[in-house]
């Protein structure tokens, strides 16, 4: 419940300090409480807990490195390499944590959380996509190429806010996909993330409903009573 509390902490912290360092502190916060929970969901398997970790530090590394020591080939280049592998974290994450979810002997809350978790991962994932798409593309959406690392910045937010908008089905229009790859893929988001809650979300609820119906239809057993003395 916590990583679900953090992520919508830090989506709604985000565009307000989107272009100060803090929010690159904020984010690898977010990603660091990701690996942890995702460990501790993947205790039984361990080749995932490694790829987890790995992709982990390679991604941190390479964007650290595109940012502090940027070179003097595209500044973006490592910063691109760098979301490939926390698109790879990410998806690793997902598939840890609905393991977790299907596994779970009884449906809590927790359970419930975590595959809420999982869903605004599944947005986060898309968004880096999309970024690494108008990075190497800048006709793939009706914005405006990245030429700093402050726009960079920016324009990974922007990402986050259209996938987020095309996850849950609203779709504003004020950034639209502009070629056919990158209409196709706003659309299997579209439909991937309205099958996530309708059929997954709604039946932990509904199993969540009927354990806690289940509960209270059971017969308690009588108290003892003891005997009445002389």
């Amino acid at each position: 419940m916590q990583l679900t509390v953090f992520v919508i902490l830090f989506l709604l912290i985000m565009p307000l300090i989107t272009g100060h360092p803090v929010i690159i502190i904020f984010f690898h916060l977010l990603l660091l409480n990701a690996l942890l929970v995702s460990l501790s969901a993947s205790d039984r398997l361990p080749r995932l807990r490694w790829v987890l970790v790995a992709c982990w530090l390679i991604g941190m590394f390479l964007y650290f490195k595109g940012t502090l020591f940027p070179g003097s080939g595209p500044f973006h280049l490592d910063l691109w390499l760098g979301a490939s592998f926390y698109l790879l974290f990410l998806l690793g994450c997902i598939v840890a944590i609905l393991i977790y979810v299907f596994k779970s002997p009884r449906i809590t809350l927790d359970t419930i959380f975590a595959a809420v978790v999982a869903y605004f991962f599944l947005s986060i994932s898309f968004a880096i996509l999309f970024t690494m798409l108008f990075s190497s593309n800048p006709n793939y959406f009706n914005l405006s190429a990245p030429e700093t690392l402050h726009q960079f910045r920016l324009l990974t937010g922007e990402m986050i806010y259209f996938s987020l908008i095309t996850i849950v089905g609203v779709g504003y229009g004020d950034i639209l996909p502009l070629l056919p790859f990158s209409r196709m893929l706003a659309a299997v988001e579209a439909v991937v993330g309205h099958f996530y809650m309708a059929v997954l979300i709604g039946w932990l609820v509904g199993m969540f409903i009927a354990q806690a119906l289940e509960a209270r239809s059971e017969p308690r057993a009588p108290a003892s009573q003891d005997p009445p003395e002389n």
